[in-house]
């Protein structure tokens, strides 16, 4: 089952407004508003067991204002997501440790180990933009 793992909220698109779309995802998803701070970065994937692209766009945002009611959709409840906060320092432990089992193959299910690779690179690129600006602002 999926819930073992940590993922970054998100999902498909239902309009082209990815602004809007996050927003809605995470109200789904994390049971908050955010206010989006700006893009992490996107990939254009091309899955090929499923023979399907995708475009990923991922944002940085704050959680803002808790919703009063549990809103996700019936699989993600049915499946067990649910929304675990995490210190930065154990994001970047965990990530790295599912990295690792995509490698040595311990994850069986091919869209759980690309969501993972996919959030963790997002994860790096954050950490990387985050480390460049705190360096030019000394």
């Amino acid at each position: 089952m999926c819930t073992e793992y940590i993922y970054c909220p998100g999902g498909g698109a239902e309009s082209a407004d990815l602004q809007n779309e996050i927003k809605r995802e995470c109200e789904e998803e994390i049971g908050y508003t955010i206010e989006l701070k700006g893009i992490v970065g996107q990939t254009h994937e091309f899955r090929n067991r499923a023979a399907e692209e995708y475009t990923t766009t991922c944002f940085i945002a704050e959680a803002k204002e808790s919703l009063k009611e549990d809103i996700r959709t019936n699989d993600e409840r049915d499946n067990g997501l649910r929304v675990e906060w995490i210190e930065l320092d154990a994001a970047i432990s965990i990530f790295s440790k599912q990295k690792e089992s995509v490698k040595k193959e311990d994850v069986k299910f091919y869209n759980t180990a690309f969501n993972i690779l996919r959030d963790g690179m997002f994860l790096e690129t954050y950490l990387a933009g985050r480390d460049l600006m705190k360096n030019h602002s000394h």
